[in-house]
């Protein structure tokens, strides 16, 4: 198989993980080119797939990647947003909580999990995500989405008042 043009050989398959288990990138120090046996590089030819609108090229590329690092938080979290441009939101939704659950404190599936659940119509567990984000990201760039819920649910809405930047 090749991907961009460059050769890959399947013999030894290798994932990179660095003394705690975590995924990583040896860089100059990889004793082969980078090929298909590498997450991180599978990670970054299906985010250039997306780059040039080949949405399901790149999603078969992000379930390669999990089938051989389940753990591989990146394709997890970028998977989960292929599926959310898509309008599949149950599948975004399905894929943040899997990244969440790899990286509870990254901010960004939290923020999926917060768009998802809206689009989904799941307003209570909404604001769950939403309140999640603001504790851990602190930005509240989720404001309308709790908007959003809160008026769904019936709830008047209240404006912070977060100051202009």
């Amino acid at each position: 198989m090749a991907i961009f043009g460059r050769k890959t050989n399947n013999q030894n398959s290798v994932v990179w993980r660095d003394a705690s288990g975590k995924i990583t990138c040896p860089g100059d120090n990889c004793p082969k080119d980078c090929d298909n046996t590498c997450p991180i590089f599978l990670n970054t030819s299906a985010s250039m797939m997306l780059t040039i609108g080949q949405q399901d090229a790149a999603l078969s590329v992000y379930e390669e990647i999990i089938e051989m690092a389940p753990d591989f938080y990146d394709a997890w979290n970028n998977m989960a947003a292929v599926y959310g441009g898509q309008r599949q939101y149950q599948k975004a939704n399905e894929c943040y909580a899997k990244a969440h659950e790899l990286s509870p404190e990254r901010p960004m599936p939290i923020y999926g999990l917060a768009l998802t659940t809206k689009d989904l119509e799941r307003y209570e567990e909404c604001l769950k995500w939403c309140d999640e984000y603001d504790r851990i990201a602190k930005d509240h760039r989720l404001d309308g989405v709790r908007e959003t819920a809160l008026s769904a649910l019936g709830h008047p809405v209240q404006k912070r008042n977060t100051p202009e930047y």
